[in-house]
């Protein structure tokens, strides 16, 4: 016998995690709020699929607010690790972008000498 001590959360409470967890990733705040909807879909569409899956196959997929809060972290943490990747892509291109304008300069004066 086991005990089913895990009762799913309202939307509103999903959401309101989300935003108290997510309030300080700095997005814009249209973009916030799709991501704050998108962590609770994916929590409602878990446990929807976890218990279309316990009638199917009568195994448990316990989905907890563990897994919600984790899901939020994982999000963070992989956003972060993207900011980084860009702003070091970002860095490479407007170094690359000073060094072509630093040839133009230098071929311009180049042709400036040989014509003289």
């Amino acid at each position: 016998c086991t005990i089913d001590w895990f009762f799913p959360w309202p939307e509103e409470g999903l959401i309101a995690v989300a935003g108290q967890q997510l309030a300080d990733i700095g997005l814009e705040e249209t973009l916030q709020k799709s991501v704050i909807d998108q962590c609770m879909q994916f929590q409602v569409r878990t446990q929807v699929m976890s218990a279309r899956y316990q009638s199917e196959v009568n195994r448990f997929n316990y989905v907890t607010p563990t897994s919600y809060l984790e899901l939020i972290s994982t999000f963070k943490s992989l956003l972060n690790v993207k900011k980084e990747e860009v702003g070091s892509a970002k860095s490479r291109y407007e170094v690359g972008l000073g060094k072509l304008l630093s040839c133009a300069e230098d071929v311009a004066v180049m042709e400036v000498e040989l014509t003289d």
